[in-house]
């Protein structure tokens, strides 16, 4: 018998860890790992970077993890966006290519990162990505809290 009680929208387990920056401004950022889970069936991976730079505010590198995208080609992809508040405290939230997340270069070549022209080139990709990304930030507190600090 299944059980009834198995939570269709969350996160699973999270690890959290840190890393320099790239750009060489000697910040230490905050970055989180786990699983997305949606709708009744749905999973994905993603990581989260948390990152300021000088006054201009909180920015969230958020990459997002699922099967294959394109047939002929079995590797899992990754969709890379970055998040940040505009000036009217909306949060604002950009398909990027994956070269310029600070979480670049990947250490893992297994997988296949978009570029921002290959998701938007996709029908409904854009759409998927932004809704879990709205997922993320409803169940992930930590990072709901740094974009609305």
């Amino acid at each position: 018998m299944e059980d009834s009680t198995r939570q269709f929208e969350g996160i699973g387990e999270v690890i959290a860890d840190t890393r320099q920056c790239p750009c060489g401004c000697g910040q230490v950022f905050p970055v989180f790992w786990g699983n997305l889970l949606y709708n009744p069936d749905y999973e994905v991976k993603f990581v989260a970077a948390h990152l300021v730079h000088g006054d201009s505010g909180p920015h969230v590198w958020f990459l997002l993890g699922s099967g294959p995208w394109f047939q002929g080609d079995d590797r899992n992809c990754w969709v890379t966006m970055h998040l940040y508040v505009d000036d009217d405290g909306n949060v604002v939230t950009r398909i990027e290519d994956p070269q310029e997340s600070p979480l670049w270069p990947s250490r893992n070549q297994a997988y296949r990162y978009l570029s921002r022209e290959e998701v938007l080139a996709q029908n409904g990709a854009k759409e998927w990505a932004i809704g879990r990304r709205l997922d993320f930030e409803n169940h992930h507190s930590p990072t709901g809290q740094f974009l609305r600090q």
